[in-house]
């Protein structure tokens, strides 16, 4: 009897086990789709150079999640969380940057982010590269700063070989931009030390965009591999909407939700109107002006269909309203806000995302 009773008692705390732990084990199997891509290369990184990687991090739920940290298993990463909170459909970062002042040689971490909501769980992501103490980059980065559409921007920077290979040089460049090429100058051998100089042209062509990519250097080190040559900068719109895309993220119908949007130009414009790309949303979004950057309130909606006259400004702030729409199931919604400026070339765009669920 009690050989059966303990059985028992054993079956009960087994199970008791399974399922308080089948929420755990399903959490890190849920959170393991979040990230895209889970490991990062550097490749062969000069001694002090530039080096960062952004893991792209999605909330393809209906919950919100919550990050609430991050570890690294090496000194040779500093891993930092951009975008703390993911609503329905978001789309956040985890940057990590490799220290290449700090190290050298080999490399290779484990970056550990840790989820509070909705579920507690610990993503793990992989990182490795090698550092190169022989070779630095004068500056450590290329960064070409705000370029204006349209407009071509050049830079130059050297690429130092402290080694006694009398022969070492740069032979080729490659760039997944077909925007950004790269003219390799003169080499200058000196006792214990050669320069290379390169000189980077963004063209007048380039996308309007965030710059966030490599250059890969091929030098006559055929041990040496290609070499990451960091590109910065942000070729900028006559008027950019900021932020350019917004999820609300999970809301039930009528709740009405209130976004500030500022629209930024590199002159004074004028705003006329706005329009969505679908005519169901039409009602269930309004735009008006924000006294942000006004002493004195403005004397009328100039969104509405008889807007007051103004003045040119180089900023406007506008109140997003989103009114959400009476539903029986839960959907999601994603409309296309694209501004009218005075300027017919010129039309700012802001992406909205929702999921509406019935109360």
């Amino acid at each position: 009897m009690n050989y059966e009773l303990r059985i028992t008692n054993l079956s009960v705390i087994a199970l008791l086990v399974v399922l308080c732990g089948t929420p755990f084990v399903s959490a890190q199997e849920w959170v393991r789709e979040l990230f895209a891509v889970k490991e990062h290369d550097f490749g062969t990184v000069p001694r002090n150079a530039k080096a960062e990687y952004r893991f792209e991090i999605t909330n393809p739920f209906e919950e919100e999640i919550h990050l609430s940290g991050v570890t690294t298993s090496c000194v040779c990463t500093t891993p930092v969380i951009e975008t703390e909170v993911l609503k329905a459909h978001e789309t956040g970062t985890v940057l990590v940057r490799f220290n290449t002042d700090k190290v050298s040689g080999s490399q290779k971490a484990t970056i550990n982010v840790s989820i509070k909501k909705p579920y507690p769980a610990i993503a793990t992501l992989q990182v490795r590269g090698y550092v190169r103490g022989d070779i630095t980059f004068e500056p450590a980065s290329v960064h070409f700063g705000s370029v204006p559409v349209g407009e071509e921007r050049e830079k130059t920077v050297k690429v130092v070989y402290h080694g006694t290979n009398a022969f070492w040089n740069i032979v080729s460049t490659e760039s997944t931009n077909p925007h950004l090429s790269v003219e390799i100058g003169k080499t200058t051998p000196r006792r214990g030390r050669t320069e290379v100089e390169l000189t980077l042209k963004l063209d007048k062509n380039a996308l309007v965009g965030r710059l966030d990519e490599y250059v890969l250097l091929v030098s006559r080190d055929t041990t040496a591999g290609r070499i990451p040559m960091m590109i910065e900068g942000e070729v900028c719109a006559p008027v950019m909407v900021r932020p350019q895309e917004y999820s609300f993220g999970t809301v039930y119908e009528g709740d009405i939700i209130d976004k500030t949007i500022l629209l930024t130009g590199d002159k004074p414009f004028l705003v006329k109107g706005f329009t969505i790309s679908e005519k169901t949303a039409k009602n269930l979004v309004t735009m008006t002006l924000n006294n942000l950057f006004e002493k004195e309130p403005p004397p009328g909606d100039p969104l509405s269909e008889n807007p007051p006259e103004m003045e040119p400004k180089i900023r406007y702030a506008f109140r997003l309203s989103f009114t959400a729409p009476g539903v029986t199931e839960p959907i999601s919604l994603r409309e296309t806000v694209v501004f009218e400026t005075d300027n017919p070339d010129v039309t700012p765009t802001l992406t909205i995302m929702a999921v509406v669920k019935p109360k």
